[in-house]
């Protein structure tokens, strides 16, 4: 499949849990296989690096996720990476919905 841009995030797991939600042999590919599955409907990319973890709740079972903590340069200033980042509204690689951060750590 050709790569699909989301414009967000929230935009791109909208439309896996739709897809997830509506076809069961995708749901089972991306319980077992998130990245493939990803790649394979949607052209979604990861780098190797990238781990990409998929749950399913269940009546019992519930998930809480938290955002990424702030990681922040010793002397509190924004990167050229992140700058460019909060005044374009973020930025993202082809084929992918998260945003590129360089980090320092």
């Amino acid at each position: 499949m050709a790569n699909i841009r989301f414009n967000s995030r929230q935009e791109a797991e909208r439309e896996i849990v739709k897809k997830a939600t509506a076809d069961p042999a995708f749901r089972a590919a991306l319980l077992a296989n998130p990245k493939k599955a990803l790649s394979d409907a949607f052209g979604i990319r990861t780098p190797d690096s990238f781990e990409l973890n998929v749950m399913q709740e269940t009546a019992s079972h519930a998930y809480l996720v938290l955002p990424a903590a702030e990681v922040q340069s010793p002397d509190g200033a924004l990167s050229q990476a992140e700058l460019e980042a909060v005044a374009g509204g973020g930025t993202s690689e082809p084929g992918t919905w998260w945003p590129v951060v360089h980090c320092p750590c």
